[in-house]
């Protein structure tokens, strides 16, 4: 799977209590960006695996190189995401098939409505003053 693109992060996860547990903020943005971001399937040891965007297959091992993160608290910053509801875990006998349970609300391709959104709040700030005023007090 190439590794090119981008995954969007909302800001509301500065309010969330994994932002102040950094492993488990690291790991949670590692599942994001090796989710697959559209359906794929693929052949191992002659069984057929597929996944649809928003999930992939992996395992603590590898999490843990990815990651540079001991296997014990790769293993409880995914039990916390499973708790939290954030993902969905099927153990397999090859690994682990994760769904990031709401990819969809997140990732999705079509960002004008957010644009748009961003937009008004702009509009509506006082504070707001194009580019060429900031430098003029620089």
């Amino acid at each position: 799977m190439s590794r090119v693109g981008y995954i969007k992060l909302h800001r509301k996860i500065l309010n969330s209590k994994i932002f102040k547990d950094s492993y488990t903020l690291q790991i949670w943005i590692v599942l994001l960006l090796k989710a697959s971001h559209s359906s794929n399937t693929w052949t191992y040891n002659k069984r057929e695996y597929s996944v649809k965007p928003g999930e992939l297959f992996t395992c603590i091992d590898s999490i843990s190189q990815d990651t540079g993160i001991n296997r014990n608290k790769v293993h409880y910053a995914i039990k916390k995401l499973k708790i939290k509801q954030m993902i969905k875990v099927k153990s397999t006998p090859y690994g682990s098939h994760i769904e990031i349970v709401k990819w969809k609300d997140y990732q999705v391709k079509d960002d004008n409505s957010a644009r748009f959104i961003t937009e008004i709040k702009h509009i509506k700030n006082d504070n707001y003053k194009p580019l060429k005023t900031i430098k003029k007090y620089i």
